[in-house]
């Protein structure tokens, strides 16, 4: 059993190691003059950034856009009466 504690990434850095791993993909793309050259890699990059933010707006309802909104229309509702 591993006894070392797990990181867990922040957003910050998953976004970083996302960035850093499609500029690869980019570079290699212009080296080898194919744009086909790690098209699903890229795919899988995007596609887990985006399943990791609906997850972090899921579990931080502080993030949700929906419910931000409402607190300004509620503010502004108690301060203007409007």
């Amino acid at each position: 059993m591993d006894r070392q504690a797990k990181h867990v990434l922040t957003s910050k850095e998953r976004l970083e190691i996302g960035f850093n791993i499609l500029e690869l993909v980019r570079q290699r793309r212009l080296s080898s003059g194919d744009p086909g050259v790690g098209w699903a890699i890229e795919c899988r990059v995007l596609e887990r950034e985006l399943r990791d933010l609906e997850e972090d707006l899921r579990q931080d309802p502080l993030l949700r856009p929906e419910r931000e909104h409402r607190r300004k229309v509620s503010l502004k509702r108690r301060w203007f009466g409007t």
